[in-house]
């Protein structure tokens, strides 16, 4: 007799049924346990939710290598004369690709129950991205007006790194913990052991390689970039080995 290992709500009540026997009945509502694990499972989850969540990591790589680029851009073109804005402009265009991404990747399933849908995490990532995209924009807006001579103001730019490294954690965190989600309707404990490792690791990784930055230039966030590609991509991976 077969028990659900990892946290599995009800598909009709939302009811815990983590430790139970998939052949009995869920005692909120009577609903079987089988019928809710099957639902769950994301292998026969709807083909367009599926093509979303793709997609979605699809362009959230694209993102997060083109932010390891920026970095790369912003400290060795940054003194540059003519190439100020190159590197925040790619920034830009990452963060709008991250915000995409992270939009098309945290779609709610019509399949399961509203308590089953993992909102905290996707509203986290949601929130994150804009903070990004907005931090990106505002400091693009910032340099070009001084290349024009029209602003002199030095305190958003000493900021923006703060504010960098705020955004990042929230959306980071919220990854970690969808990842573990999505590893939980595979099922595949692997991936939901990743999350829970890359979970811890991500909020000091961020924090210190970013402040790294803020003093030394933006090249050494390619460390934290890697490890959210490198998580991103065995998402994407197990996504797609679902839908084979």
């Amino acid at each position: 007799m077969s028990t659900p290992e990892l946290p599995t709500p009800c598909a009709e009540c939302g009811y815990e049924l983590r430790g139970l026997p998939s052949e009995g009945m869920c005692p909120e509502c009577g609903a079987s346990i089988a019928a809710s694990l099957a639902r769950r499972s994301l292998g026969l989850a709807a083909p367009h939710y599926v093509r979303s969540l793709r997609t979605g990591t699809d362009l959230t790589l694209w993102a997060l290598a083109l932010f390891g680029v920026a970095g790369l851009a912003r400290t060795y073109l940054g003194h540059a004369q003519g190439f100020a804005a190159v590197g925040i402009g790619i920034d830009c265009v990452a963060a709008g690709l991250l915000l995409a991404g992270t939009w098309m990747l945290t779609p709610d399933d019509p399949g399961l129950h509203p308590q089953d849908q993992a909102r905290p995490n996707k509203r986290a990532m949601r929130a994150g991205a804009v903070g990004i995209l907005a931090t990106a924009l505002l400091l693009f807006i910032l340099i070009l007006s001084r290349s024009a001579g029209r602003s002199h103001t030095s305190l958003f730019p000493d900021f923006s790194a703060i504010f960098e490294v705020a955004f990042w954690l929230v959306w980071a965190t919220g990854m970690a913990n969808y990842t573990r989600w999505i590893a939980v309707r595979l099922p595949d404990n692997a991936l939901y052991n990743t999350g829970r490792r890359t979970g811890r690791a991500l909020p000091w990784t961020i924090a210190v390689w970013f402040m790294i930055s803020f003093l030394f230039g933006a090249a050494p966030r390619v460390l934290p970039m890697a490890l959210l590609f490198w998580l991103s991509w065995r998402v994407r991976d197990r996504i797609g080995r679902s839908h084979v």
